[in-house]
């Protein structure tokens, strides 16, 4: 399978028996035992052998028979139409793609290694592949079309949770739902269902670069709030590579969060102003934005001010781009992130067939999937904002971890700041929401420091009782506390 390009739709595997076996990882206190179970969830028991299911993997840590159940961690990508692979192999699971420091692919032939960084310390952990992803078979096209919807989506991951743990005997457990990028919004609004049904046992959302405000999204858009919101990204990018024409002056945290004061307070009424604004004033905004980007203030002046993360990252480093998963890389030909996914493709498919029995073919993302999706009209008006408040209301006891990546072109981590800003939430309760940033792009566990620091903030979100928003930037900062 080396070689082959993993965005491409292949056909699942027929479904195979449900396999377990007994593993151990090394981790910090010792050796970890834990059993490895790979099989599937069928969406409709009672129709013929062409019906959907689910593929999953699941790692449950032994435990004393009498002990109180461990919290389950339900954990799925986004895409649309990604597997889990992604938070399985990079970062959650007791095993994990070799990588270097910076979250790269090895050069050598990819293998996975022993992950002392697991969650599974704290939380058992169930890997979904939505159909058409992963193993998971799509079932006959009336069903596909069902699935592939934004709504549809998040009530068959529900009923999958609902079987599975019917099925391990697991009901009473406390249930974390964990979602990347689109990821994010399918455990939102999974997590909205369950406000109206309460048969789930959810005590929280750890959303990883969750897309919760699509406005965002379009790298090509220039909307006045997007523009605003991904100034601060395009700053730590510039710095990071070393393009600021002004060494900046102080620490990396004063900085970025003047970075985001000016673009609230100056920058965002300039783009409102339009040509409006004067000319020493526009002339005063290029000169700080080019300050900020390192691209010239000449160039600002003759585009409205304005500069799309696309256009950013083609043009911030001469004869190379950026990636958009990860500003700190950059390439010419193939992308950071293609490579990474070739290499965990590779990785996994010898593993599922030394380990699991299964010799198919592993869909890590499926463009078919991606191109049906049905957004019931949307997707770039859809805010999830309204909604999480709104269950959060509802649901007194379920609490939210949000992570984001100061190098993530795609999901900036201003807009996660701004979307988790506006919940509504009762006085005294911000404390049940948590946000916290990463020196890394869209994957923010992938460099080797950020994987362990996401473990511990995980892990003392899920063990303790309650948290508070935000670690940066300071609370006078608009973003923060400004609704």
């Amino acid at each position: 399978m080396t070689g082959r390009s993993p965005r491409v739709l292949a056909n699942p595997s027929p479904q195979f028996p449900t396999t377990r076996f007994q593993d151990r990882v090394a981790i910090a206190e010792g050796e970890l035992d834990y059993e490895v179970t790979a099989g599937f969830v069928a969406l409709n028991p009672d129709d013929d052998d062409e019906a959907a299911s689910i593929y999953y993997t699941a790692y449950r840590r032994e435990q004393p028979a009498d002990a109180p159940p461990r919290p389950i961690t339900i954990a799925f990508n986004g895409g649309p139409g990604a597997s889990s692979l992604y938070l399985h192999l990079l970062g959650l699971a007791p095993h994990r793609l070799a990588l270097a420091e910076d979250g790269m692919p090895l050069p050598d032939a990819p293998q996975l290694v022993e992950n002392p960084d697991t969650w599974l310390t704290f939380t058992d952990l169930v890997f979904v592949d939505p159909p058409g992803t992963g193993f998971s078979p799509v079932g006959r096209p009336n069903q596909a079309k069902r699935h592939f919807d934004l709504r549809g989506d998040a009530q068959l991951i529900g009923e999958f949770v609902r079987q599975y743990l019917q099925q391990t005997e697991q009901v009473d457990a406390p249930v974390y739902l964990a979602g990347e990028s689109y990821g994010g919004t399918r455990a939102v609004l999974l997590a909205a269902e369950q406000a109206q049904s309460g048969d789930l046992n959810l005590k929280g959302l750890i959303l990883i670069s969750p897309v919760l405000d699509y406005q965002f999204l379009d790298p090509r858009a220039s909307g006045n709030l997007k523009l605003t919101l991904t100034l601060p990204t395009l700053a730590a990018t510039a710095r990071y590579h070393d393009r600021l024409p002004v060494p900046p002056a102080g620490g990396w945290e004063p900085w970025l969060a003047n970075v985001e004061s000016w673009a609230i307070r100056s920058y965002l009424p300039a783009l409102v102003q339009g040509d409006r604004l004067a000319p020493a004033p526009r002339r005063a905004i290029a000169r700080q934005l080019s300050r900020y980007t390192g691209l010239p203030a000449r160039w600002f002046d003759e585009r409205d001010l304005r500069l799309t993360s696309e256009r950013f990252r083609q043009r911030l480093l001469a004869g190379r781009q950026l990636d958009r998963w990860d500003s700190r890389l950059t390439y010419t030909t193939i992308s950071p992130s293609e490579r990474l996914e070739q290499a965990m493709l590779t990785a996994w498919s010898d593993y599922a067939a030394e380990n699991l029995g299964i010799d198919g073919e592993y869909v890590i993302f499926s463009r078919p999937v991606n191109q049906q999706w049905q957004w019931d009209n949307l997707p770039f008006n859809l805010d999830l904002a309204p909604k999480l408040g709104d269950t959060l209301r509802r649901q007194s006891e379920l609490r939210v971890f949000a992570a984001a990546g100061y190098y993530d072109l795609v999901v900036p981590f201003a807009a996660v700041h701004y979307s988790l800003n506006r919940l509504g939430l009762p006085d005294g309760e911000s404390d049940r929401v948590q946000l916290r940033y990463y020196a890394a792009g869209h994957m923010v566990y992938l460099p080797a420091s950020e994987r362990q620091r996401l473990q511990t903030e995980v892990a003392t979100f899920v063990q303790a009782e309650s948290s508070a928003l935000g670690d940066r930037p300071p609370a006078e900062q608009p973003i923060l506390r400004g609704r």
